[in-house]
């Protein structure tokens, strides 16, 4: 598939994709949102990539939705707009089941649903010169992306809501001491640092990272009878994989496993 709005790329076992409109400091709009939806799919069916990154082009991550685009909405035609959200939903749920390890990599702003975006990913990494931003309120909207859903799940309501309500930019540092990204990089550091991760964890056992991911997620909406049900459910699905039997050999080999992710 040709694509417009992002780039992707394949490298050995890591798949990237990329928001590729620097200029206009890489706003997400209906087909943006589309795209990364086609693309993730495609690193989905490909067997021999087994780790995903996202990331933005030039000085910024994403600073939020396409403003122009979106004033180009009738208020009238409610279908039209609705059609975007639902393709950002899309987006975001396509991140979060994709049975695969998704990094996002910030490497500088991640405005309104920019943020939401990087919230999405399994591993935040970012750069010290990112920012992050709940702008809605600014231009009297209410978050969208799922941060309603992720942020009063990462860092409470406490400190959730003076972000929502504020509008006010965070540094990086200032994200990574609330919890809601794991490290921070040097600028000049960041893209190496992320394809280094990237690459350990595609050499992982990825399927059983896969099932691990969903049980996580699906974890925050069940009791805890029912997840310790589901463990078990999958744990011995996981006990036939080869990657489970590769590791045992390897154990008592005494040597390190070769995970092959299946």
């Amino acid at each position: 598939m040709n694509f417009e709005m992002i780039l992707l790329k394949k490298e050995e076992a890591v798949g990237t994709i990329v928001l590729n409109r620097p200029k206009a400091l890489n706003p997400v709009n209906q087909k943006t949102a589309q795209e990364i939806s086609a693309a993730l799919e495609e690193l989905r069916a490909d067997e021999n990539i087994r780790s995903v990154i996202l990331t933005g082009a030039g000085k910024a991550f994403s600073a939020g939705g396409d403003i122009r685009e979106i004033e180009n909405f009738n208020p009238q035609e409610a279908t039209r707009f609705r059609d975007f959200m639902l393709a950002i939903k899309k987006m975001i749920l396509d991140i979060r089941n994709t049975p695969k390890p998704v990094i996002t990599s910030v490497n500088g702003l991640a405005y309104g649903v920019g943020f939401s975006l990087a919230l999405a990913g399994d591993i935040v990494l970012a750069s010290e010169a990112a920012s992050f931003c709940q702008v809605f309120v600014k231009i009297g909207l209410v978050p969208d992306g799922g941060s309603t859903f992720f942020l009063p799940r990462l860092i409470g309501f406490a400190r959730a809501f003076p972000l929502v309500f504020s509008g006010d930019p965070i540094s990086a540092q200032e994200a990574l001491g609330l919890g809601l990204i794991s490290k921070v990089f040097a600028p000049d550091r960041l893209e190496e640092e992320t394809m280094a991760l990237a690459k350990k964890l595609a050499q992982g056992p990825t399927r059983a990272m896969g099932l691990a991911k969903e049980l996580m997620y699906a974890g925050m909406e069940r009791t805890l009878v029912e997840q310790l049900t589901e463990e078990a459910n999958v744990q011995s699905l996981c006990r036939l994989t080869r990657d489970h039997q590769e590791g045992l050999r390897a154990f008592h080999e005494k040597r390190a496993p070769e995970f092959e992710g299946r």
